[in-house]
């Protein structure tokens, strides 16, 4: 996935790498070379042979006393002898040639490295070497910190506190029948609907009421219109103090319109959990979110599956990049060519 030089390192960055060549070594990183060692200008291309570097003692000839004047003193200058550079450290961490967990930190030390767990690990290796982690289950050993109304998630070294949606299952509420649920972070609410009242809890319709004006009895020789049979006429003797309100066909109890009831807020709805929920006048919708696909018969809503974009080649990752499918989405991650070696080419100097 790379062409760095095998004396060069390989960095990734998103959606690429980069190659750079290491200590004592000079290019572009696609091709490195060590530096040719050089000599002083003042040094003759070729030494004299009667001088020698006083690091070879033996078999080396002396000085003649007519040796000419004019032979350059410099090639016979021990100080001038090449030396050896001392060993450059060699950084396992940046060459990843260490053999550090992929959930360990690499650090590098002057006689190699040493490797350390990530937070959210446990080192089970021996001698807590740093090259096997296991993540720890905070969910499962209860070291998480969520409180009521949330839940405990593990994740790959860490958690989460999830939300509880108390209105989403009956039995994780006490909201009475005619009432609304309301989800809230941590909890819910109730509320009664229309023509309804209460704490939400307890709900109960509100009782008629007579107008002031209306006689609590009314007089036996009065019915209402909407009764046209076996009904007494009026008496022509009949007190002039009878309220004539009473018999009225307008004052009749007459029957409220039915309220619209909305399936969706009273969560009585079928539709499937990665669906939304539309009231109509006479019911309601399912419509399968974005990201699945309606698998319910006429597509009703009430079985919706997760669409998998990197399956069907639906996504827009590029190159460098790999496809995540997720629920009902899909992510980019970045391909780290430098995390294995057999995905570049870099020298393991």
């Amino acid at each position: 996935l790379n062409n760095c030089d095998v004396n060069a390192l390989c960095a990734d960055i998103p959606g690429s790498f980069t190659c750079a060549c290491i200590d004592g070594w000079i290019g572009d990183g696609t091709s490195c070379h060590t530096l040719a060692p050089t000599t002083s200008p003042s040094t003759s291309p070729t030494p004299a042979p009667t001088r020698m570097p006083t690091n070879s003692p033996t078999n080396s000839p002396t000085l003649s006393p007519t040796a000419s004047p004019t032979s350059s003193p410099s090639t016979s200058s021990p100080s001038r002898s090449p030396t050896s550079s001392p060993t450059p450290d060699v950084d396992e961490c940046k060459l990843r040639t260490d053999n550090c967990h992929a959930d360990a930190t690499c650090a590098n030390l002057a006689d190699g490295y040493k490797c350390t767990c990530k937070d959210g690990f446990e080192d089970a290796s021996d001698e807590s070497s740093g090259i096997l982690c296991n993540d720890i289950d905070e969910c499962a050993t209860e070291t998480h910190d969520c409180t009521e109304g949330y839940s405990c998630v593990n994740n790959k070294g860490s958690f989460e506190c999830d939300n509880i949606d108390e209105c989403a299952e009956s039995e994780l509420n006490n909201c009475d029948v005619n009432a609304l649920c309301a989800d809230i972070p941590g909890s819910f609410t109730c509320a009664c609907i229309d023509g309804w009242i209460g704490d939400g809890t307890s709900c109960h319709t509100l009782a008629p009421t007579t107008s002031p004006s209306t006689s609590p009895t009314p007089a036996p020789t009065r019915m209402p219109t909407n009764s046209p049979t076996n009904s007494p006429t009026l008496s022509p003797t009949a007190s002039p103090t009878s309220s004539p309100s009473t018999s009225s066909p307008s004052r009749s109890p007459t029957s409220s319109p039915t309220p619209d009831v909305d399936e969706c807020k009273l969560r009585t709805d079928n539709c499937h959990a990665d669906a939304t929920c539309a009231n109509l006048a006479d019911g309601y919708k399912c419509t399968c979110k974005d990201g699945f696909e309606d698998a319910s018969d006429e597509s009703s809503g009430i079985l919706c599956n997760d669409i998998d974009e990197c399956a069907t080649e639906t996504h827009d990752c590029t190159e460098g990049y790999s496809c995540v499918n997720n629920k009902g989405s899909f992510e980019c991650d970045n391909i780290d060519e430098c995390a294995e070696s057999e995905l570049n080419n870099c020298d393991v100097n």
